[in-house]
């Protein structure tokens, strides 16, 4: 009860009217009222504070200061051998949790109300509907604390005694225990806490807001964003300046998740001029945003926001870095992709399963596509430096083996690059030992055997292209003894360690791999058959050189072309069996052009072109066809030629002209000779000066410019046109007198640097 108190000015004006005697008994009831005589003995000020507490209780709305008070002290001076022990433990917990209904922000009260009601035993309530108001209201104060069992606390909440309040309380408290049900009845819990925050709360402006939030997380884990959108416009200017930042950024993510980018980014753009949004989510937000930025079309806006994010710590730092190294991976770049390396390592410094790596910000498969694409471009570009520095840092993140295989695949394409340069030899070959070490490291813990199997094949092959023919013999001899590999791939060891011998020019130990090959039962014998006549032809090559050794050389050719029969009429089913063939056929061809059985060798260069095989042999058997009509087209060896010799030539000018448009740079530059030397023959030398200069110019400064342009030279002769003969012959000799000695690999004549100054320059310079 409160008084109400005047002016005193306004008391004098009017106490005169009153007699003194009604004042006086006015005062004293009041003082009565207010300062009631205290009870004579302990025993009855106790019993008269559980009448007062009753009351209290009963008195709508409840007072929760003068429960809590009266709580206090009867629970205080309770006897616990009392024999309304058990009713005073229920009438103050039951006061306890009025008091924190009233003001659910006091848990104190709760945790009190908890502790009186687990010593009450409730098989000792007589009555049966006190019992049933017991079991509601110790449900209610288990659910507050997040404690016992939530099946059964659902259950007593749900079924409401006469008398208690259905609303209120309680429909938070059930949604929070349904949440604790396994699985969580997501569902019920959002029927609760809708009704709940609709209804009439004493909860704090503050604590309603994060129950509006909860309610729209809920929201969406049932699939419903449009609600959960409602639920977060309601979080206003008093919310908690993290609850309202929270709910702006995920409005945001609803925006992104409907591909409305600029809405997420205006919203992310709020929370980010909010002065009051906690340091925390700010550094948050500005990665959320720049994300926004990219996938709105501006990336370069986010720029500067990731750039200072990552100048922090922990998680969101990394992130940034992370998000960074992918924005800068995908702008064009003329000077490699150092940038990139440097920020993913920047990131990549807190390894996996530490406290500064969350993956809610940038996930480990996001971050191994950033590594994956850094080390993919990066070798496209010719940045080899980059993308094994990448591969390296890439290791604690990928799965394994999975860093070590790039890095290996790196090194191997840069030690093919480096290798293009006499000059550079010396590094690809270390490059290439580099590539194998890892293969080999792979192979030696690879889990399947077709992957151990993989890896020795890879490490075998760059053994042998660093010029290290025992290390790769080595890593095939650990190919075909391990144990339980398929036939197949036992022959394909064999397959590929007869070619590192023969590479070594091992003859002997070569051509006997090759036939361990050939024992197996298996697709890849027919490529082991056609290899190994190979190598016949090569070493028959070799062994007629000399006079001694004629009659082997003979032999060996008899042997290769005897191989290449069979292995061209052989029946093929597997893709491997039908690739064999179709080398076999080209091989076979081109042994028989050499014998200049141009008629057999056009038939089996036909075979291989209807076959449509992979683009590399079909476009080499195209080549040898147009050269097969050529030289068929030249004549007998009295000089006469047939009677289709110009149907021949055209079409060969066919064939090379679809060659010299291709992208292959070694077909292209022989299809560009044949189609000069061809247009020669078909004598059509008005045509010769621009089409020489044309496919010259495309080989600048290379050995296939001389040669084309001693065709040019040749047209003008023959059509008496002397100044441009001497005027092209001179750029010859200048060409001729500018290109490095390795611009002549040897092979053909016209690659050797004797050929031009015996047979050309000498000659001519001889004639008047």
């Amino acid at each position: 009860m409160t008084t109400d108190f005047v002016p005193v000015s306004s008391r004098r004006s009017k106490i005169w009217q009153l007699p003194l005697f009604v004042v006086g008994l006015a005062a004293a009831g009041l003082a009565y009222a207010e300062f009631p005589l205290q009870p004579a003995t302990p025993a009855q000020r106790y019993v008269a504070n559980v009448k007062a507490l009753q009351s209290a209780l009963e008195r709508k709305p409840v007072d929760a200061v003068l429960l809590d008070g009266l709580a206090v002290c009867v629970a205080g001076e309770l006897s616990p051998d009392a024999d309304d022990a058990d009713a005073v433990r229920r009438l103050c917990g039951s006061a306890f949790l009025a008091a924190a209904e009233a003001d659910p922000s006091r848990t104190d009260r709760w945790t009190q109300a908890a502790v009186l009601f687990a010593k009450v035993e409730p098989e000792q309530i007589a009555d049966a509907p006190e019992r049933k108001r017991f079991a509601f209201r110790h449900a209610k104060v288990q659910a507050a604390l997040g404690q016992g069992e939530a099946n059964a606390i659902v259950a007593a909440l749900l079924d409401v005694p006469a008398g208690e309040e259905s609303e209120g309380e309680r429909r938070r408290l059930l949604a929070e225990t349904f949440l604790r049900q396994a699985p969580p009845n997501l569902k019920a819990a959002q029927t609760e806490f809708t009704a709940y925050l609709a209804g009439p709360t004493r909860r704090p402006a503050a604590q309603l807001a994060k129950d509006r939030r909860g309610l729209a997380q809920l929201c969406l884990a049932l699939g419903e964003p449009e609600k959960a959108r409602a639920v977060l416009k309601d979080i206003g200017a008093g919310a908690p300046p993290e609850v309202l930042s929270a709910a702006k950024i995920q409005l945001a993510q609803l925006a992104g998740a409907e591909n409305n980018w600029k809405d997420a980014a205006s919203q992310f753009e709020a929370v980010l001029k909010n002065p009051e949004t906690p340091a925390e989510q700010r550094s948050a937000v500005q990665l959320y945003l720049a994300e926004a930025y990219r996938k709105a079309g501006t990336p370069d806006a986010g720029r500067a926001l990731l750039e200072q994010a990552a100048q922090g710590a922990g998680p969101i730092a990394q992130a940034a870095n992370f998000q960074l190294a992918d924005l800068l991976l995908n702008q064009p770049s003329t000077v490699g992709r150092a940038a990139v390396v440097d920020v993913l390592h920047a990131g990549a410094k807190a390894q996996p399963g530490t406290s500064d790596y969350d993956p809610t910000y940038f996930t480990t498969e996001q971050l191994r596509d950033v590594f994956e694409r850094t080390i993919q471009t990066s070798a496209a570009e010719g940045d080899f430096a980059s993308a094994v520095r990448a591969a390296g840092i890439y290791s604690p993140w990928a799965t394994p083996g999975r860093a070590t295989e790039r890095k290996a695949e790196a090194n191997a394409a840069w030690g093919a690059l480096l290798k293009q340069s006499p000059a550079s030899a010396p590094q690809a070959a270390e490059k290439y030992r580099e590539a194998a070490a890892d293969y080999a490291a792979l192979a030696g813990t690879f889990p399947t055997l077709a992957g151990k199997a993989e890896f020795w094949k890879r490490a075998a092959h760059c053994y042998r292209l660093s010029g290290d023919d025992k290390a790769a013999a080595d890593a095939l001899d650990q190919l075909t003894l391990t144990p339980g590999l398929p036939e197949d791939a036992i022959a394909a060891a064999w397959v590929e360690k007869g070619e590192s011998l023969l590479a070594g020019r091992q003859f002997i130990e070569g051509t006997a791999a090759l036939r361990q090959a050939m024992l197996k039962t298996t697709p890849t014998a027919s490529t082991a058959r056609v290899k190994l006549a190979v190598a016949y032809f090569d070493e028959a090559r070799l062994k007629a050189r000399s006079p001694t050794t004629q009659t082997e050389a003979q032999t060996l050719m008899k042997d290769g072309q005897d191989l290449l029969v069979a292995a061209a009429a052989a029946t093929a089913e597997t893709p491997v069996e039908k690739d064999a063939q179709n080398q076999a056929l080209f091989e076979l061809g081109k042994f028989l052009l050499n014998q200049n059985r141009t008629a057999d060798a056009d038939a089996r260069f036909r075979q291989v072109i209807q076959a449509r095989p992979g683009e590399k042999l079909l476009g080499q058997a195209q080549l040898y066809l147009g050269s097969a009509l050529l030289l068929a087209a030249r004549g007998d060896a009295a000089g006469r030629p047939p009677a289709d010799a110009e149907i021949k030539l055209n079409e060969a000018v066919k064939l090379f002209t679809e060659l010299s448009g291709g992208g292959e740079s070694f077909l292209r530059a022989q299809a560009d000779i044949r189609l000069a030397n061809t247009t020669l023959l078909l004598r059509k030398y008005a045509d010769m000066p621009e089409l020489c200069e044309r496919l010259s110019g495309r080989d600048t400064g290379k050995v296939e410019e001389l040669i084309i342009r001693s065709m040019l030279y040749t047209a003008y002769r023959f059509a008496d046109r002397t100044e441009p003969a001497a005027t092209t012959l001179a750029r010859m000799e200048e060409l001729f007198l500018r290109l490095p000695d390795e611009s002549f690999p040897g092979g053909a004549d016209e690659y050797t640097r004797d050929y031009w100054q015996k047979q050309w320059f000498a000659p001519l310079k001889s004639k008047p």
